[in-house]
């Protein structure tokens, strides 16, 4: 126990330590023990650690309790202090432990999944003792599993619980083993049987350090393995693809397998996030697709084509007959769908025959894929007449319950998708844009009316291009619909249609913002078609574009024409290409202030931050060569909020790795490392970034790119990601909305609103915002809008975010209600000679 005891008695030839008659019995030591592992570090000192992690050794050592696991930060404290050796570590490791389970009480081991992942733990690969005692025990395991027939051997279990079996040798003496027997797609309970054993642990292997395409090759001749049985290896287990393609001279092989593997999953298929995390990770470097939409049924063409053009026909087929490795049960029949359509193999009228009887969700998927014609118009008016068969499918779906409306909606959402990409769109959004141009063609004309009794329903279009509904009864406007029409049919439908203009204006909004941020080009003639559609067009002329030389400006006279800063006006050629300015190109061209004072001077709402957008330029550390930017390192952060904020940006989380973001236009990606705390008292703290990196996608091997070689919008945007990640998910000590960029665009907002004004009596200085009223003298914090009487009274003013709407023009359709109070508090403290609260006045009057 932690204290000195009183004293020492001996019975029955053991000793008891007690203290206050307390004997320290094994039920005592347990309940102390308990009570010292919910203390926090901080608490516990460094003797008390090691006592403790002691007397757990001697606990389990007279078997008490059985259904606890050694906790290895007190494994390592005893071996770091010589008291255990790394033979103790497998006796950790492998002795059986019994636990209750909901089918009772089984023999398991001991944290053997927490050590034998293929990337080792940082306390263990540092301490080369443990690690090489981890590698002796993975293969001991291995070697008596392999030796074993029908029945299990004793290491079974054991072997049953790596997550990760090894290299090639492991793989070539696995696959041997093996023999004729399939290899097992399904999950198994209760004692693992040879073929799921053997299955299982080519399942968990990967190519390992000096593993290479020769020594598969070489390692699969001398076992007897077939190409066929290597292919239907790298099936199953698609981390050997790579290898196996080249061993077997297949190109496109790799490519081919990593796509049937992206559409044959389904939420429902994983009972293991951690595969899911391996598998979207892996994905997510090769498609633009987030692994969700995969899920429900988005196919990527492009790497369709590619993967088929390199591999043939005739390489495709020979895919089919081990396909079904790919999945557990059916899944690989929807890939083999899909495939089927990009083939031209299924007709129109069989996927519109399922589609009609059976409502066959993945046939309407599969109706966007079936090759276009050729001919420009052919192609054209057959788009159209798909595209109108899907809307035409998610309105019948009206009919059914909530759950199948559901259901039925996402499946026209993704064939939406799976059209765009047929049809040479890069996003679902831009077919929309084209296909429903005309279909609000409509109410471009004008508003749309319903007439019931008495009343009138108008569904119109406003200036922003958002939908409103206004409802007139005897020429008396109400505000919402009466009861007794809520039901009527055209009045549901056209309430219907205005939620959907809201939905697909917000997706326009977001669909517009990632163009600029990919550096998306459009030509003369698309940039027209925008203005073709009543619900984009206002959104694109409050929009700067750039094309090459000087052409620069917000776009008029339908695209025609650009507008710049000063009023100069150029003509968009048809060959001319435009993409949106990205704050960074305004900063480059040294006028970036002056398209801020254009776009605030002429109360320009821009859809999303353009102009005003934070921008972060490299610093001079980052770019002297280096490969990794540490400007945040050390911020800690709350895990979930970070990682929800991330994967909203497209940041997905890679087991045992980090998190990765891929740029696949510029072949990047993007790696955010946080410090390793584990084994600990850090372990217990929340996570603390590290550094951010970049590497080439695809590459052999794994290289750092410098930072001076990344583009400067893509780097900007990264670190954008993170900036919010450090604001929003920060784990104290830093304001959540005080993050520099925050506070330099807040500075602009408060000097261009000045200037307008004419208020000479503020000034920006520094994180403050200084005002010299005629009461006193005042001080705003651009961060957290903290008001001050100077020289340092707290000013307190409670803010109504609710009331700035609509009556402080913010240039940016953001909600960002902080900016807004910082923005209100200093209009009101520059004229404090107007101020008639009674509770200010008091306050500033001291």
């Amino acid at each position: 126990v932690p204290d000195e005891p009183h004293g020492v008695e001996e019975r029955a030839g053991e000793k008891h330590y007690f203290r206050d008659e307390v004997i320290s019995t094994p039920a005592y030591r347990w309940s102390l023990y308990s009570r010292f592992a919910s203390l926090m570090p901080a608490q516990v000192s460094a003797e008390m650690q090691l006592h403790f992690a002691v007397l757990t050794m001697l606990a389990f050592e007279r078997g008490e309790p059985l259904d606890v696991r050694v906790r290895l930060p007190d494994f390592v404290l005893a071996f770091d202090a010589g008291m255990l050796n790394e033979y103790d570590l497998a006796w950790v490791l492998l002795r059986p432990v019994k636990k209750e389970r909901f089918n009772g009480v089984v023999e398991t081991f001991g944290p053997i999944g927490d050590v034998s992942q293929q990337k080792m733990p940082p306390i263990f690969a540092t301490r080369p003792a443990l690690a090489n005692m981890i590698e002796t025990m993975r293969q001991r395991l291995i070697d008596v599993e392999l030796t074993r027939g029908e029945q299990a051997s004793s290491a079974s279990v054991a072997a049953s619980e790596l997550k990760y079996s090894g290299g090639v040798a492991n793989l070539g003496a696995l696959v041997k083993a093996l023999g004729r027997d399939k290899l097992m797609r399904q999950d198994q309970w209760g004692e693992p049987t040879r073929a799921y054993s053997f299955s299982r642990l080519i399942k968990v292997s990967a190519p390992s350090e000096g593993d290479s395409a020769k020594t598969l090759k070489a390692t699969a001749k001398a076992n007897g393995i077939s190409e066929k049985r290597l292919v239907e290896v790298a099936m199953y287990a698609p981390q050997w693809a790579g290898l196996v393609e080249t061993a077997l001279s297949q190109p496109g092989l790799a490519d081919a397998i990593w796509w049937i593997h992206a559409h044959t999953k389904q939420e429902m298929y994983w009972r293991d996030d951690s595969y899911r995390e391996q598998w979207a990770a892996q994905i997510g470097e090769r498609t633009e697709l987030a692994a969700s939409d995969l899920e429900e049924g988005a196919v990527d063409v492009a790497w369709f084509l590619r993967a088929i053009e390199t591999l043939g026909t005739a390489g495709w087929e020979a895919l089919q007959a081990p396909v079904k490795y790919a999945s557990n049960s059916g899944g690989h029949k929807r890939a083999q769908l899909f495939a089927d359509a990009m083939l031209d193999r299924v007709t129109l009228d069989e996927l519109r025959r399922r589609i009609d009887e059976k409502r066959h969700q993945d046939a309407v998927r599969a109706l966007g894929l079936v090759p276009l014609p050729k001919q420009p118009k052919g192609r054209q008016a057959e788009t159209l007449e798909r595209y109108q068969r899907l809307q035409e499918f998610k309105r019948e779906s009206r009919q059914f319950g909530s759950m199948r409306q559901t259901s039925e909606g996402r499946a026209v959402e993704i064939a939406m998708q799976n059209l765009a990409r047929t049809a040479g769109y890069r996003d679902p959004q831009r077919l929309q844009w084209a296909m429903e141009a005309e279909a609000v063609a409509d109410l471009a004309r004008g508003p749309i009316t319903v007439a019931k009794k008495e009343t009138r329903v108008t569904l119109a279009l406003d200036d922003d291009g958002a939908p409103e509904l206004s409802v007139v009864k005897k020429e008396r406007p109400l505000k919402n619909v009466p009861a007794a029409l809520r039901k009527d049919k055209d009045i549901v439908a056209l309430r219907a249609r205005v939620k959907d203009l809201r939905r697909q204006r917000a997706r326009m909004r977001l669909s517009l913002e990632a163009a600029m941020c990919r550096g998306d080009r459009f030509t003369a003639e698309e940039l027209r078609q925008f203005f073709d559609h009543p619900m984009l067009r206002p959104m694109v002329e409050r929009l700067v574009f750039i094309g090459d030389g000087d052409l620069i400006g917000y776009p008029t006279e339908n695209g025609k024409l650009l507008r710049a800063a000063d009023g100069r006006v150029e003509p968009v050629g048809k060959r001319d290409e435009v993409r949106i300015a990205h704050s960074f190109d305004l900063l480059q061209r040294g006028d970036w202030s002056s398209w801020q004072r254009e776009c605030f001077s002429a109360e320009r709402v821009q859809p999303f931050k353009q102009v005003f957008r934070e921008t972060y330029p490299k610093t001079k550390a980052e770019s002297d060569g280096s490969d990794m930017s540490r400007r945040y390192a050390g911020h800690q952060v709350q895990p979930r909020q970070a990682l929800a904020l991330l994967k909203a940006r497209q940041w997905l989380a890679v087991p045992d790795e980090g998190i990765r973001k891929t740029f696949h236009d510029e072949n990047l990606i993007a790696e955010l490392w946080f410090q390793h705390p584990f084994f600990t008292a850090a372990d217990v703290e929340d996570l603390t970034l590290e550094a951010v990196a970049f590497v080439k996608r695809n590459a052999e091997s794994y290289t750092r790119v410098p930072l001076t070689e990344v583009p400067e919008r893509l780097f900007s945007e990264v670190m954008r990601d993170l900036d919010l990640v450090v604001g929003v998910a920060h784990a104290g000590g830093i304001d959540p909305e005080a993050s520099a960029s925050t506070i330099e665009m807040r500075a602009r907002l408060v000097s261009e609103t000045c200037q307008l004004l004419r208020l000479n009596n503020v000034r920006v200085d520094g994180n403050y915002i200084k005002i010299d009223g005629k009461r006193g003298s005042y001080s705003v914090h651009l961060g957290s809008a903290t008001t001050s009487v100077l020289p340092g009274s707290v000013l307190i003013i409670v803010a109504v975010h609710s009331q700035y709407r609509g009556r402080l023009f913010l240039p940016f359709a953001d909600d960002d209600p902080k900016t807004a109070e910082v923005l209100a508090k200093t209009l009101l403290l520059a004229r404090d000679e107007e101020i008639k609260d009674p509770s200010i006045l008091a306050q500033i009057r001291g």
